[in-house]
């Protein structure tokens, strides 16, 4: 499926993507005016859930790019408010310690990005099978995380 797609292409969806991320940044940033911070975060991952696991029935089905091009697209622009937001309530959460918070998360998405690809090379197949369950895990723990500390810490 995306091996017929060149250089050139690969670009141009590349740039689609990321202005899909850089638009729900925008957007987010209007919706926080109307909408509690944690509200925001879980819809944007649980949209990105629901993405993921349209991407894996369409790849297993063998579906068409149009279709698992939408769905990254709509699991890529969530990234645009879910990374604003997780930073600001991390944030939030220690305000007499902001600075050493923000060089924790700085830290830990390092780490978490070494670890998440160095998983991946381990499970690679020549399929996008790794890729997709590595992204849609990873919205599981976040969206788990973002459960937690909204039942116990509130």
């Amino acid at each position: 499926m995306l091996s017929t797609i060149g250089k050139k292409e690969f670009g141009f969806i590349f740039s689609i993507l990321a202005v899909g991320i850089i638009c729900a940044g925008l957007i987010n940033t209007r919706l926080l005016k109307h909408f509690e911070i944690k509200t925001i975060t879980k819809f944007a991952l649980i949209t990105q859930l629901i993405a993921g696991a349209g991407m894996i029935l369409v790849i297993y089905f063998n579906g068409s790019f149009a279709i698992l091009f939408l769905l990254t697209f709509i699991f890529l622009a969530m990234l645009g408010s879910i990374l604003p937001n997780t930073t600001a309530l991390y944030l939030a959460s220690l305000p007499t310690a902001a600075g050493s918070a923000s060089a924790l998360v700085g830290s830990v998405s390092y780490l978490s990005a070494f670890l998440i690809t160095s998983l991946l090379s381990l499970l690679h197949n020549n399929t996008t099978y790794p890729m997709v369950f590595i992204m849609w895990s990873c919205t599981i723990v976040a969206l788990s995380c973002l459960l937690y500390r909204k039942n116990n810490y509130n």
